[in-house]
Order: C-alpha cells, then sequence, then structure tokens
C-alpha cells in the first residue's frame, strides 16, 4: 500500500498498480481481471474489455470518463443497474461534481487526480451513507475498487470500478 487515509469514516487505501491480485482481498478476481487487460507496464483501456468480463459483478460496476481542464471532474459513462437501485436513481451522465458531498468527498478528488498522475488504484471502504434506502444508511457497509483506464496505455482517461457492499475479506 502507498498511501492510506481516513476520513468521514471512510478508510482510502492507495496501491502500486503492480501489487499482487491477492492483497486486494475480496476484490483479487477483479484486480486479476484489470492485470490481464494490461500490456506490460501499460494500463488498460476500456476498448480491451467485453461485456462477458463482467459476468460475475454485474450491476456492480461503474466507468467514468476523465473530464478535459480544470478543475479535475469525471462523468460517468457506465452505472451499474445494482448501483441505481442502492443510489435511488441512475447517475449515468452525471459529472463527479455534481456528487460532491452526497457521494464524493474531497478526498475522493485528491486521490483520483493522484491516480492520474501515479497510475495506482484504490480500494475504499466505509458506510453507505448516501443511499437513498434509509434502512442502510450508517449500517450497509460498502467497499469498492477503482482501477484507472487509458486508451493509449498511459494517459489516464477513465476510472473502472466495482463496488460491494460489503468491507474487504467479509
Amino acid at each position: 500500500m502507498s498511501a492510506r487515509v481516513e476520513a468521514d469514516d471512510w478508510v482510502y487505501e492507495m496501491f502500486p498498480k503492480d501489487t499482487p491480485p491477492d492483497a486486494c482481498g475480496s476484490f483479487a478476481s477483479f484486480k486479476r481481471l484489470w492485470d490481464s487487460k494490461r500490456k506490460g507496464e501499460a494500463l488498460p483501456a476500456w476498448k480491451d474489455y467485453q461485456l462477458e468480463d463482467f459476468a460475475d459483478w454485474y450491476g456492480w460496476i461503474n466507468v467514468e470518463d476523465i473530464m478535459p481542464g480544470e478543475p479535475f471532474d469525471t462523468v460517468q459513462r457506465l452505472w451499474g443497474t445494482n448501483l441505481t437501485t442502492a443510489f435511488g436513481k441512475d447517475q449515468t451522465g452525471v459529472r463527479m461534481r455534481e456528487m460532491k458531498g452526497s457521494v464524493y468527498s474531497d478526498t475522493d478528488f485528491d486521490m483520483r487526480t493522484k491516480m492520474v498522475e501515479t497510475h495506482d488504484f484504490r480500494i475504499c471502504y466505509g458506510p453507505a451513507n448516501w443511499s437513498a434506502q434509509e434502512s442502510w444508511k450508517k449500517t450497509q457497509k460498502q467497499s469498492y475498487i477503482e482501477l484507472p483506464l487509458a486508451d493509449d496505455g498511459h494517459t489516464v482517461d477513465k476510472f473502472i470500478a466495482l463496488t460491494l457492499l460489503t468491507y474487504p475479506d467479509e
């Protein structure tokens, strides 16, 4: 692990891209898939994936396009159906800045900016206090792995994430 931040009841852990999948706990198979799409040191591109690659995680994947320019922002390209249920609405087409405070924190913006520069990935976990389902707030656990993607193998232009409604290794 290259960094760990605890903020707002959440834990954010950054890892170098060459971290072995088995070090990723319940995300090992997703990290293994990402690694399988890499070509040497290059990052995988979104176009390297097929829908069938995600069969074990249908509904729990989101993909974000990084918006050019400053300040840092992304837009949801794909928002899984299970995420839509959990959030209470489809976030496809929504910008990260529009979700600041409800889904994303300042820590998210800072770490993602670092991910663009370093090609690190992160695993985060905490309470699902964003949930539209009142019974889940502060009781439902959520964790996700977020990995960088690059059409040219080097310039991060997207993030792909898998969300689980548990903490790592539960």
